[in-house]
């Protein structure tokens, strides 16, 4: 008696424990559930349907018919699950989170938008009011680099900001040895720079930060880093020295497009015997001699195939014409240095 007693509690038990401390994200299990229901309801209802109208069609057929169709049917059902189970999952999906995805989307879309905000002050404002409205968070901090080796007052040795300059990624707070206060923190890099922190309390309905919605604030953090860095003095002079660089690399590329100036010599300005009346001597052009090298031992492979060809037409009198004619060749541009 005791024993079926406990084996009753305990289930029991565990699932309040669970429920009331947030182990389990009850909208997500109740979404799998939903979406596997959904598919097995489809799938036996497509199958009974089709197979009962099949039944009533091929009535007067042989049982082999049947069964060939059954198994067709079956075999179509089966190659046709993923795609199913996707378009289910999406349209439950956008059905029970649909406040979810709109403000992932809103915090996804403020990460764009804030390389367009001209005033510093106003972007740190609007990020905090879109993470307090979007994310549900009961507080937001942005920590910025003094330039001194501190953010917002943590020192740059702290445990979680060690951690974000490493890796650029959220930092759960609650497993990690740091005086910072909160939930989790995002990085706000900026030319691989930490230029910042985004740190957010828990949300006010208790729940915690759904990996897609995490992603997003990480998202929005690189953004407001970026634009920030842009809006600082050190960021206007990097872009300046950039804008200074790409102009001195133009110079560069032009300069050496003027010192390049290939050899153009007319046929009226060479003499007999390739004497140059006019410009500059006709083998120091390293162009020509690059290409008359090249001509040569074009020439000369050609003799060598010829050569094989020869032998494999045994003496013939028309090839033997050939070789020679192209041998001589070969060995006049061969001679050519």
């Amino acid at each position: 008696m005791l024993y079926n007693v406990t084996g009753f509690i305990t289930p029991v038990v565990l699932t309040y424990v669970a429920l009331i401390r947030r182990i389990l994200d009850i909208g997500f299990a109740l979404n799998r559930a939903l979406v596997f229901s959904a598919v097995s309801l489809v799938f036996v209802g497509a199958f009974l349907v089709v197979e009962w109208a099949l039944g009533q069609w091929l009535s007067s057929a042989s049982h082999t018919t049947n069964l060939v169709v059954g198994a067709a049917i079956a075999l179509v059902l089966g190659l046709s699950v993923r795609s199913i189970h996707k378009r289910i999952d999406q349209f439950l999906d956008t059905v029970f989170f649909r406040k979810r995805h709109e403000d992932e989307y809103a915090i996804r879309a403020f990460g764009h938008e804030a390389a367009y905000i001209t005033d510093a002050g106003l972007l740190l404002a609007r990020a905090k009011a879109m993470l307090e409205e979007h994310a549900d968070a009961t507080g937001v901090a942005v920590l910025l680099d003094d330039g001194h080796g501190s953010y917002g007052g943590t020192s740059e040795n702290d445990a979680a900001i060690v951690s974000l300059k490493t890796w650029r990624k959220s930092v759960d707070l609650h497993t990690i040895d740091t005086t910072l206060q909160g939930e989790f923190a995002y990085p706000m890099v900026a030319r691989g720079h930490l230029v910042g922190a985004i740190v957010l309390g828990p949300k006010r309905s208790g729940d915690p930060y759904a990996p897609d919605e995490s992603d997003a604030i990480l998202h929005l953090a690189h953004g407001v880093g970026g634009a920030f860095d842009v809006l600082s003095a050190s960021g206007h002079a990097s872009r300046d020295g950039l804008l200074e660089a790409i102009r001195t690399m133009s110079g560069d590329l032009r300069a050496s497009q003027l010192k390049f100036t290939p050899c153009r010599i007319a046929r009226r300005d060479i003499g007999p015997k390739g004497a140059v009346i006019q410009g500059t001597a006709n083998t120091s052009n390293p162009m020509r001699r690059s290409l008359r090298t090249s001509t040569s031992l074009a020439w000369r492979g050609l003799a060598a195939g010829l050569a094989t060809v020869v032998e494999q037409a045994k003496g013939s009198r028309l090839v033997n014409k050939m070789l020679s004619v192209w041998g001589s060749r070969a060995r006049s541009y061969g001679n050519v240095r």
